[in-house]
């Protein structure tokens, strides 16, 4: 009994996992494989638990897969910040694993039970990059933000203060939809 319990449980986390961005169109054989030589930190944060702070190392991928984080980016003199909730399942600034910034932009902080996977930097590089699937998905996720990023910036800034003030938040957030 506590077999097919187990096998249920493992499937449902398949399929989840399965879910990410960075890990869709994977095949279930080549996902087996994977899990098979990569280490997956498994994490469950209770409320209020801060899952990774601005200005920290960034030295792993920590995929969001069940619960809400709210995330947090403030101007680098603390004038002003900024704080939107995102839903699973989604990855924490896929960006930061490589380049000249590898510290964290935001903090990220749970709003309910939360639970993450985080893959070390060296299974990326190592195993991860291995796989096609993987290494588009993960230059088409970080390419699509500076895409956004970039079209973001040359918007016009025009109109009411509270057209500016909306713009401004467009312009700031992660994901411009939602709390």
């Amino acid at each position: 009994m506590q077999r097919n319990v187990f096998s249920t449980h493992m499937n449902s986390m398949f399929d989840t996992l399965l879910l990410l961005p960075l890990f869709q169109g994977l095949a279930q054989e080549d996902f087996t494989k994977i899990l098979g030589k990569v280490k997956l930190h498994f994490t469950k944060h209770k409320k209020r638990e801060v899952i990774a702070a601005k200005g920290s190392p960034c030295r792993e991928l920590i995929f969001v897969l069940k619960g809400e984080v709210s995330v947090t980016s403030a101007s680098d003199a603390p004038a002003y910040s900024l704080t939107e909730t995102l839903p699973a399942p989604w990855v924490i600034e896929p960006q930061s694993l490589f380049g000249m910034q590898t510290a964290y932009a935001a903090d990220y902080l749970s709003t309910e039970e939360t639970s993450t996977i985080s893959i070390d930097k060296l299974a990326v590089i190592n195993e991860l990059f291995k796989y096609d699937i993987f290494r588009l998905n993960y230059m088409n996720m970080v390419s699509n933000r500076a895409q956004q990023l970039y079209e973001r910036l040359w918007r016009s800034c025009t109109g009411t203060l509270e057209e500016r003030i909306a713009a401004f938040m467009l312009l700031h957030a992660e994901r411009p939809c939602g709390p």
